[in-house]
């Protein structure tokens, strides 16, 4: 598994090298990181997004807030942000499947 998060990482790693403005790979990447133990790394590359998104649609804000709210309830078990992330992913609309899995994470 180690082999293949780190090839995971590394592919994600160069996506967001020549597109950094690809938001997407960066949640992606970021809970890679979370996956690898190096929550740092995934905490900064979440609050880039986070950053970056602000300025971007609501899809691309509801994906990133739907995977930081995973990496806090999976990764760093702090419940509370978790249900802020995915708080802020409902207020965009509960029709696309990042708010229906929002809606649908029982904590």
């Amino acid at each position: 598994m180690q082999r293949w998060r780190r090839l995971c990482i590394q592919h994600l790693e160069e996506a967001v090298r020549l597109k950094p403005s690809f938001i997407f790979a960066m949640g992606e990447l970021a809970l890679m990181y979370a996956e690898d133990k190096d929550m740092s790394r995934a905490q900064e590359l979440f609050q880039e997004a986070l950053v970056m998104s602000s300025e971007r649609d609501h899809y691309i804000r509801q994906f990133i807030h739907l995977r930081y709210g995973q990496f806090h309830l999976y990764h760093t078990k702090q419940e509370d942000q978790a249900i802020t992330h995915y708080t802020k992913s409902l207020l965009f609309t509960a029709e696309t499947p990042e708010g229906k899995q929002c809606a649908e994470v029982s904590i």
